[in-house]
């Protein structure tokens, strides 16, 4: 699809499942979008890879960062695809679920790299060392350590080697193995060469992830004018593309429509209170089921559509609930208690996942790639 066919607001291609007989209005579309983010932060595509943090250690330890190993000719352009989702997202405000960290948009939107080993100021768009430790805060931890380590501490004659075995090699956030200078290998750092090795390090991981971030940014410059891009700070670049990742109750409930109901049927209320005892990824799941999207509209104006919560004739607690994902409707069955509505809408947003089931899968020949 040429970039001048995805510039334009509204749905931007048509979407048929195999072997399920949803008609896209719109719902197969927004889940399209959601399953290519889902495949994105999967080890099926091998484009983004969870950052170090994710092990356990600092913040942001659901982020993914791209693989600095992808940089092949057709991972390159399947960067500068997913560049594209983006613009289509800042166009159409299709918001996609993508968790990638400062040093990502900061680049996008144009931020210079400052190469020092000290931090600047976070959040003035400069690509510093404060984006690494957002990522990776354990080796700066170790970093930090290095540096101030003081020889004055130990007996006279004490080796830095006999207290930290490192050489002039790291590793990627993909793990190989990164020689940082000539001989790298066979080179130890000691007291008096540690700085060398803390700004080379620094240099290569502020520079890790450049050829990537670059065909994203060329990507969606394909969409939107790359002038665009540097008129946003990158906290705005990520809420324009991504949105909020915590899903507003009291925006989704302004934005709310009732049939056959009213706001302050006990049924209602009860809706209400089960979502409230949800784990944001649990309202994420019943998004998904009713919207086939995950995360919300930045603000009211947003909304193309109003959530519509639905009566049915079928009230028996077997009942489970139905959703219109191309028209964001929840038929929702007037259950007897709050922990059988609860039980119910559970089981529906986490098995309910196939759009409109009503085709034979079976019928389908799967090894037909055409």
């Amino acid at each position: 699809m040429p970039p001048s066919q995805m510039r334009r607001t509204g749905q931007v291609w048509t979407v048929e499942y195999a072997g399920e007989g949803g008609t896209d209005a719109g719902g197969l579309f927004r889940d399209c979008i959601s399953h290519l983010c889902a495949d994105l932060h999967s080890p099926h595509v091998p484009l983004f890879i969870k950052c170090p943090n994710a092990q356990g250690y600092g913040d942001n330890q659901e982020k993914y960062v791209p693989n600095p190993g992808a940089n092949s000719t057709l991972q390159l352009s399947m960067f500068s695809f997913v560049g594209k989702l983006m613009g289509v997202a800042m166009r159409a405000k299709h918001v996609l679920n993508l968790d990638l960290p400062s040093i990502v948009w900061k680049q996008i939107a144009g931020g210079e790299t400052v190469n020092t080993d000290t931090t600047s100021r976070r959040g003035d768009g400069l690509v510093d060392r404060s984006d690494l430790e957002a990522i990776d805060a354990f080796s700066f931890k170790i970093l930090d350590e290095l540096r101030e380590a003081d020889v004055t501490g130990h007996e006279e004659g004490t080796l830095l080697e006999d207290l930290i075995d490192l050489n002039f090699v790291t590793t990627s956030t993909d793990g190989r193995e990164i020689i940082l200078i000539p001989n790298g290998r066979d080179i130890k750092v000691t007291w008096e060469n540690r700085s060398q090795y803390v700004q080379l390090f620094t240099r290569y991981r502020l520079t890790e992830f450049d050829v990537q971030i670059k065909a994203m940014r060329q990507g969606i410059s394909t969409i939107v004018p790359a002038q665009l891009l540097s008129l946003f700070t990158w906290q705005e670049l990520e809420l324009s593309v991504c949105g909020k990742r915590e899903v507003n109750l009291q925006l989704l409930r302004e934005n709310t429509n009732y049939s056959g109901f009213n706001p302050e049927d006990p049924h209602i209320k009860m809706f209400w209170e089960v979502m409230e005892s949800f784990s944001n990824d649990e309202r994420q799941l019943l998004l998904r089921f009713v919207w086939g999207r995950s995360r919300l509209p930045l603000a009211s104006v947003d909304f193309d559509q109003k959530f519509i919560i639905m009566s049915t004739s079928h009230n028996a607690d077997t009942n489970l609930p139905v959703s219109h994902t191309c028209f964001f409707q929840l038929k929702l069955p007037k259950y007897s208690s709050q922990a059988v509505m609860r039980s119910k809408l559970l089981y529906a947003i986490t098995e309910g996942t196939a759009i409109d089931t009503d085709h034979a899968a079976q019928d389908v020949n799967w090894d037909n790639e055409d």
